[in-house]
């Protein structure tokens, strides 16, 4: 597939992913004009986030360019300021010893956007033509320098949020999922949405993808999972259900004793989450039963 191609199906993903409350990372919105056969289509870099599952990122297309320049890097904003009052104008915004627009119009050579084109080492294309953007709206001339501003702009940024840190999609995958850092899903079932046409087949295509997404979003994430906590008591672990997982969680390391009870029950530890887990759903006191 063209890279266009992949572009414009990553930009159609994300605007289903937007419509269900998934915030979107570099996205840009179409700036084309017909009017003027402008073309500037939308574009998004892949990453998307939801409010209510904190810990998982969706990338759909994210590349190894992607991650370095954006991956856990602070969003942002940049944006112009009032700075210094111009000097050619003094503030004022009028352009010193320039003609009104009803004079440069019966005097065109004599217009100050001739003199200031030749100042700055050019020229004017027509000087025989006058142009209202170089007068303000009572025909006074416009300062060139500050565009009649009377001051300059200067560009300063903010910070807006810090990206998420996600990984690149490996290649021949079209999106994945990462719940902290650790993938949990991925797919492919996106050459349908690249056909050109306005038929239902790309829009179903991209329907498909959002849905899978969320499935695996909702059958893997914690918010989304069942959670069952144990007060830890005098016990000084805490049990907690994930799907038909139970993971157990001490508050200190256990005796031997305690190990080897955790290992008959068929429980393994993840370093990782520094906890216990069996991958059945075991009730607590069926958990209390066997280790004590």
């Amino acid at each position: 597939m063209h890279w266009h191609e992949r572009r414009r199906v990553q930009v159609a993903l994300g605007h289903e992913l937007e419509k269900r409350g998934w915030r979107l990372w570099g996205y840009k919105p179409d700036r084309s004009d017909s009017m003027s056969d402008y073309h500037d289509p939308a574009t998004w870099d892949g990453v998307a986030t939801h409010e209510k599952y904190p810990a998982v990122v969706v990338c759909v297309l994210v590349t190894e360019y992607d991650v370095r320049a954006s991956s856990g890097q602070m969003e942002k904003r940049h944006f112009t300021v009032p700075g210094a009052a111009c000097k050619r104008c003094s503030g004022t915004g009028i352009h010193p010893g320039g003609l009104t627009y009803e004079e440069a119009r019966r005097n065109p050579s004599g217009q100050h956007f001739v003199t200031w084109a030749q100042e700055h080492g050019g020229r004017a294309l027509i000087p025989e033509a006058v142009s209202p953007l170089h007068y303000h709206d009572d025909g006074r001339p416009r300062c060139l320098d500050c565009n009649g501003r009377g001051h300059a702009l200067e560009t300063r940024e903010e910070d807006v949020a810090r990206w998420p840190v996600f990984r690149a999609t490996a290649k021949g995958w079209w999106w994945h999922v990462e719940h902290n850092g650790k993938l949990i899903a991925r797919g492919k079932g996106m050459a349908e949405a690249s056909h050109d046409s306005y038929s239902s087949g790309p829009q179903r295509a991209v329907v498909a993808a959002a849905d899978a997404i969320e499935r695996a979003v909702v059958a893997r994430s914690p918010q989304a999972s069942q959670e069952v906590a144990v007060a830890q008591g005098d016990a000084g672990y805490q049990i907690t259900h994930e799907r038909d997982w139970t993971w157990i969680a001490f508050a200190a390391k256990p005796d031997e004793a305690t190990r080897e009870r955790l290992k008959a029950l068929g429980a393994r530890f993840s370093g990782r989450r520094m906890a216990w887990y069996v991958m059945q759903h075991l009730e607590a006191g069926q958990v209390q039963a066997a280790i004590g």
